[in-house]
């Protein structure tokens, strides 16, 4: 989807093999020397299953998928930044802010503002839980939510996009016409 973007967005050339079922089948591939860049590997997922690859430098990120450079990876520019400003920027924010979401805990608009609070001081809680934090550390996954406000504006900021600019973020990131998914 990414790549997609990239291609129709800043012209680059990249050839999207699509079809992996998941990022660990995409990983193999890479490590096959069948593909030459992996576009869907969460962090947690490359720290957590192949943390090897970062720690001997089997792999090289070039852009990351979020919203803010990622402090690990100093060298590797967010999507927006690699586009030009206006419409296509906003496109990259928008795809980076569902990154940023990724798996975020949602309840409907019209809960109460106590209930709101209770649920965001619970999370709160439970993500500076020692236990927790020590098993997380174990499995090598990083622990650094996003507050519920933030999570709250970056909805908010798309939600807000025009519709012509949701119709161009449809339009640049689906597949081209005559793609296959066989793999």
């Amino acid at each position: 989807m990414i790549g997609w973007a990239f291609n129709r967005l800043i012209g680059t050339k990249f050839e999207i093999i699509i079809g992996y079922v998941g990022v660990a089948p995409a990983g193999l591939a890479l490590e096959r020397g069948e593909v030459h860049i992996v576009g869907s590997a969460s962090l947690d997922f490359l720290k957590a299953q192949t943390a090897d690859w970062l720690r001997e430098k089997k792999v090289t990120m070039i852009f990351s998928n979020e919203v803010r450079r990622n402090p690990e990876f100093p060298d590797a520019p967010t999507i927006a930044a690699l586009v030009p400003a206006g419409a296509p920027r906003q496109i990259m924010d928008a795809l980076a802010s569902a990154s940023s979401l990724g798996r975020a805990f949602a309840a409907p608009p019209e809960i109460p503002a106590q209930a709101k609070t209770i649920l965001r001081k619970a999370f709160a809680d439970m993500i500076a839980d020692p236990e927790l934090l020590a098993d997380a550390k174990r499995r090598n996954i990083d622990i650094n939510p996003a507050t519920g406000e933030d999570l709250e504006r970056m909805v908010a900021q798309v939600a807000a996009l025009p519709k012509p600019i949701i119709a161009r973020i449809v339009a640049v990131t689906s597949p081209p016409a005559g793609s296959t998914t066989a793999r």
